[in-house]
């Protein structure tokens, strides 16, 4: 593996506010556990991502002439039923943070807990070597804006495992289908092409949390009105709109 790209370590969420205050520092706009959309917001060099208002300096992306390969891949959310996957396809030299807002963008997630990515035994993350950083400015941690897809020796027979939410443990498997994709729209660089179902909601507790808020969903009788779903906002597990997810990927 390349020396350059050494895979953060760790993956646990942490108490940032906690650890700033140690330093004389406080950040008035964390609440319990440090939000993963502050850390896309510099991760990824956006200032807006998710309703975070944190304020990154911009950064000039330089143009290239060259034509940049597509690769796409089916994504499948592990342990649960209905099953939940999707195709979608990327530019071959994507970041791992942008990979990780297409995911959520195509999976229907709300990008406010911790992921990983597992990609052949290398852990990618925002864990322990991102809080250093952080806290010491100390420059061995590679952000996962500079990691690209491309320069990762990915293969069809790669299996890319994400790991979304430390607390729900939501697993997904990537597979890559094809390293030369034609889109059908090639102004837009990630897109959407196939799926099916709907992620669990968020803070549901896992898979084993989502099967029980469905049984509650199918025969509210029989359960206190504590464990309801919110019936206002019922649960349709085969919900998938390719063109509201294909919207929400133009704007990145």
């Amino acid at each position: 593996m390349n020396a350059d790209l050494k895979p953060a370590r760790g993956g646990q969420a942490f108490r940032l506010d906690s650890a700033l205050s140690s330093q004389g520092q406080g950040l008035s706009f964390l609440s319990d556990f440090c939000r993963l959309d502050l850390f896309t917001a510099v991760i990824a060099g956006k200032d807006k991502q998710a309703g975070c208002n944190l304020k990154t300096p911009s950064v000039a992306r330089k143009k290239s002439s060259r034509n940049v390969p597509f690769f796409s891949f089916r994504i499948e959310l592990l342990h649960i039923a209905p099953e939940v996957w999707r195709e979608f396809y990327v530019p071959s030299d994507i970041s791992l943070a942008r990979l990780h807002l297409v995911i959520q963008y195509v999976m229907g997630w709300e990008n406010c807990h911790l992921f990983s990515f597992d990609i052949r035994g290398d852990t990618y993350d925002i864990g322990d070597d991102y809080k250093n950083f952080l806290l010491t400015g100390n420059e061995r941690y590679t952000p996962l804006s500079t990691i690209k897809l491309n320069v990762l020796r990915i293969s069809t027979r790669t299996r890319i495992r994400y790991l979304y939410d430390m607390g729900d443990c939501w697993l997904h498997v990537i597979k890559l289908l094809d390293r030369n994709y034609v889109p059908e729209t090639p102004k837009q660089k990630c897109g959407c092409i196939a799926g099916k179902g709907a992620c669990p909601p968020e803070e549901c507790g896992g898979a084993s949390g989502y099967d029980q808020l469905l049984e509650i969903q199918a025969d509210p009788a029989h359960y206190d009105p504590e464990e309801r779903w919110d019936e206002d906002d019922p649960i349709d597990p085969e919900a998938f709109d390719i063109e509201l997810i294909n919207s929400r990927l133009s704007s990145l």
